[in-house]
């Protein structure tokens, strides 16, 4: 099997790059809420820990009355109002161009 070519091996490593900073995008997560408190928004780039503020603002699902959304990449993934959780009718996985 032949070895890739230096030349052909620096070609790609700009789509590399541009791919990571895509990749790091991702991990960008924002809850927004207000129970009662006034508005608070807190940023995470670790989902789980954004995770678990969702738990503690439902009161570990027994149901609270904040408001809460949920975003990642500054994109809305889901929102908790009355009690409920609610997506958005257009997925954020879908892309427009």
């Amino acid at each position: 099997m032949a070895q890739p070519r230096m030349k052909d091996m620096k070609d790609h490593i700009p789509e590399m790059f541009n791919d990571l900073e895509t990749q790091r995008k991702l991990l960008n997560f924002r809850v927004e809420y207000n129970n009662g408190d006034g508005k608070q928004v807190n940023n995470y780039t670790d989902m789980n820990e954004a995770l678990v503020l969702l738990d503690r603002l439902t009161d570990y699902g027994y149901g609270s009355d904040a408001t809460i959304l949920f975003y990642q990449c500054d994109e809305l993934v889901k929102y908790y109002h009355n009690r409920t959780w609610k997506y958005p009718k257009k997925s954020m996985y879908e892309l427009t161009h």
